[in-house]
């Protein structure tokens, strides 16, 4: 009966080291899986406060864009108003010019007719 119990002890012992075994390498897996978790959130962080950085670059680009924007058609309708202005300018003096030529034929006219009387 001793045999037995001692045998039984034995397997206990060699049971219990098995056991032990296992729980070490669980252990250092655990610990590694920690260690992995933690560089993920590191970089988790590093991604947040990256993209966070990257929303507000484009927010004040959005910004920024709409200034431009907003500043474009200023200056378009600036631009079409000059053009405007710019063209009743050029009828204004084609039409003194058109005046002058005009008065220039009939006067050049009655002076062909003064010289043909004499």
């Amino acid at each position: 009966q001793l045999k037995v119990e001692s045998s039984k002890i034995n397997s206990l012992e060699e049971r219990t080291r098995e056991l032990q075994t296992l729980y070490e390498k669980e252990k250092c897996h655990n610990e590694q899986n920690n260690l992995e978790l933690d560089s993920c959130g590191v970089s988790l962080k590093k991604a947040k406060t990256h993209r966070e950085s990257l929303e507000k670059q484009l927010k004040v680009l959005v910004k920024e864009n709409k200034h431009f924007q907003r500043r474009l058609a200023t200056e378009m309708r600036e631009k079409m108003n000059l053009r405007a202005s710019l063209h009743l300018e050029r009828e204004s003096r084609n039409k003194a010019t058109q005046a002058r030529i005009d008065l220039l034929a009939e006067y050049l006219k009655e002076n062909e007719l003064k010289n043909q009387g004499n």
